[in-house]
């Protein structure tokens, strides 16, 4: 299209909002740096209509406030940033927010490194998105056979930071798999030592042991399972199961994974 008719007929600018959750723990460097860093590198994204959604999920009363193109909202910390993310999808509707895309985000998405949006923060990133019917993000896998609800969970995308078509969260249903459901894979009282999940428990036993041994051995706050972590251990594998759920049942849905480039930030 000539210069001319570019201007006669301006190109359509793609929808986007983006879903902040964010959880004050007072930590210097913490929510509102992670916020402001996100804004900047989004800034650089030109062709969109872009919004903003903070949801606040350690005041979950907060009444709504808008402030230019950014509205925060009460969240929903009872599964962590997904019943936040959910929230957040709900005040899209409530608010009448245009969207076609989704970029979700938590206030963690710095850490353990730098975020690929620095760099592939374009247009072209969300249009890929939008137009291939893609789930993008950071690629993380165990590099072994991971099931759950007959689900293969060998891949997943990092829930720190990804983008979605807004059909994708609509065709899904609700961004938390697990909630209380928990309680099919682990018992609510400490079971006195290992094995932890229950016989039962609709997950294959490389995941099991995979889950235990991540969080007890190689995560960056491993703790020993005992009766004073069980909630913890608990709430952590939910996590964990969520966010490898996630993108299963996006996949499910018709809308693959892929990521977002060569470089590789941690």
């Amino acid at each position: 299209m000539g210069e001319w008719l570019k201007k006669i007929f301006p190109r359509r600018r793609l929808a986007v909002v983006v879903l902040f959750v964010e959880y004050d723990r007072g930590l210097a460097g913490g929510a509102e740096h992670a916020f402001v860093t996100l804004r900047r590198y989004l800034s650089q994204v030109s062709g969109c209509r872009m919004s903003f959604v903070r949801i606040d999920n350690r005041n979950e009363g907060l009444a709504t406030r808008r402030d230019g193109p950014v509205v925060t909202v009460g969240g929903d910390n009872r599964y962590r940033e997904f019943s936040g993310w959910q929230r957040g999808v709900e005040a899209i509707a409530r608010l009448k927010l245009p969207c076609e895309v989704l970029l979700l985000v938590n206030d963690m998405f710095l850490a353990p490194g730098e975020s690929f949006l620095k760099d592939y923060a374009r247009l072209e990133l969300f249009e890929t998105a939008l137009r291939q019917g893609l789930v993008i993000g950071r690629i993380d896998s165990a590099g072994e056979g991971l099931a759950a609800y007959d689900y293969d969970l060998s891949r997943w995308v990092c829930s720190n930071c990804l983008l979605a078509p807004k059909a994708a969260v609509d065709r899904i249903g609700n961004l938390v798999t697990l909630g209380e459901e928990i309680d099919d894979f682990l018992p609510r009282e400490f079971p006195g030592g290992p094995p932890f999940f229950k016989a039962s428990a609709p997950i294959n036993e490389a995941y099991r042991q995979w889950l235990v041994t991540w969080l007890t051995s190689r995560w960056h706050s491993r703790f020993t399972v005992d009766a004073r972590t069980w909630e913890t251990f608990r709430a952590k594998v939910r996590n964990i199961l969520n966010e490898s759920l996630l993108t299963a049942r996006f996949a499910q849905a018709g809308f693959a994974a892929q990521s977002y480039g060569d470089k590789k930030y941690y």
